[in-house]
């Protein structure tokens, strides 16, 4: 038997229990449950089929980012004073980068529009490894994340005072 990888990723949102199942692939046999969850094809929308909760715990694990995090966040109306993605990038005026001679570490000065800059670094540990535009990537997501923190403090500065 041959064995495959999915290149992609695979959108899905889960079953909700009594959710109309028409036009949606079921496996014989398999009874639709909460902890399942609905593929579509990217392709062809019209396509979806079921996977059953251990089928998914067996084969898949979920892809956490900024987005789905933000999402999740929304769908639980979690509406407190909070920092959010857009918030952070708005605070960005500019980045350079700096990589230092005969290595392959990059640095990024990203400059905030109050003036106060964050720096973030990356390196591979082989010049084989190193590529350049990925290295820029790696080091301004590590001044990115910096902004978070700064943030914080602020909002909950802010916070504190209010009361």
């Amino acid at each position: 038997m041959q064995k495959f990888t999915k290149t992609t990723q695979q959108p899905m949102y889960p079953y909700v229990e009594g959710q109309d199942m028409t036009g949606i692939q079921v496996p014989d046999g398999v009874i639709p449950m909460v902890g399942g969850m609905i593929a579509v094809n990217t392709n062809d929308p019209k396509d979806s089929w079921y996977l059953s909760k251990s089928f998914m715990k067996a084969n898949y694990k979920e892809v956490v980012t900024e987005e789905s995090i933000e999402a999740e966040i929304q769908e639980k109306g979690l509406n407190a004073p909070r920092l959010t993605p857009d918030l952070i990038d708005s605070k960005i005026e500019y980045c350079e980068f700096f990589r230092v001679t005969n290595t392959t570490v990059t640095i990024c000065a990203m400059i905030l529009k109050n003036g106060y800059t964050v720096v973030g670094k990356s390196a591979a540990v082989s010049m084989e490894n190193f590529d350049a535009p990925l290295g820029e990537k790696i080091a301004r997501d590590d001044a990115r994340e910096q902004i978070w923190a700064l943030e914080g403090y602020l909002l909950k500065e802010k916070l504190c005072t209010e009361k």
